[in-house]
């Protein structure tokens, strides 16, 4: 699916595990290297809650929460702040 696509935001968000593994393996860039805090919360809890995070084995969440961190330019320390932010309140 990705080979040979221009990716904006919305696709960034629709893409599921497997896709998203693709994209951290082909080192894509993204137009912007990090998102406002006004686009990157709101994405991140769209693609949590497409992909069912918590319902995802141990290798998988891995994966989502690396392409988070490569997507929004937030660190692993604050991705896993704003997941566990998300699970408790269900919005980042």
């Amino acid at each position: 699916m990705l080979r040979g696509m221009k990716i904006n935001m919305r696709d960034l968000e629709r893409l599921n595990v497997a896709e998203m593994e693709k994209y951290l393996e082909s080192n894509r860039k993204i137009e912007s290297s990090r998102m406002t805090v006004s686009e990157a919360y709101p994405a991140m809890g769209k693609i949590l809650m497409n992909n069912r995070y918590e319902k995802r084995t141990k290798e998988e969440k891995g994966v989502i929460r690396r392409y988070l961190a490569k997507v929004t330019g937030r660190s692993r320390a604050q991705i896993e702040r704003l997941i566990g932010r998300w699970k408790k309140e269900r919005k980042v």
